[in-house]
């Protein structure tokens, strides 16, 4: 009997990147994410009629991944007719259990994929539409970059 996982893939930070700004060029800069009863406020899924419906940016991502079901503590949350907040998994730490899912699911998710998911939800979450949060986590990411060349520039430096 095989052993085989669904998936083989790695998402890494280009591709998570890349993914986010097809979305944000799909719903618009300014698109926010709200509730399907009008509420506002994120989560990464509603259940309407029985099916998970993607509500945030990172909900919207792991839809378009055919994953949206990781975010869900058990099916049995299907079972509770419309429901705008079913019980879920976050994303919002490095260790969580949505990780493991798609980990087990075959799919390998980098650390710095992880960590820009989280701080573009997070931006997401201030309010603020998918654009700006989008680009907030992007600016800081550069500015990350640049000091890390900083450094490495100055150890180098150091070290002659």
């Amino acid at each position: 009997m095989s052993n085989t996982k669904p998936f083989n893939v790695t998402w890494d930070l280009a591709y998570v990147v890349a993914s986010l700004r097809a979305l944000v060029t799909e719903f618009g800069f300014n698109h926010s994410a709200s509730k399907p009863n009008g509420g506002v406020g994120c989560i990464y899924a509603a259940v309407v009629n029985r099916a998970l419906v993607p509500v945030c940016i990172v909900g919207q991502f792991l839809a378009r991944e055919g994953l949206l079901r990781v975010t869900q503590h058990e099916d049995r949350s299907l079972d509770y007719g419309d429901n705008d907040d079913p019980d879920q998994w976050g994303a919002c730490t490095m260790d969580s259990t949505i990780w493991a899912a798609l980990d087990t699911l075959g799919v390998t998710v980098t650390d710095e994929a992880k960590a820009f998911l989280r701080e573009v939800q997070s931006y997401q979450d201030r309010p603020s539409n998918w654009g700006t949060a989008l680009n907030e986590a992007l600016d800081n990411l550069r500015e990350r970059a640049e000091e890390n060349l900083r450094d490495a520039e100055r150890a180098r430096d150091e070290a002659e």
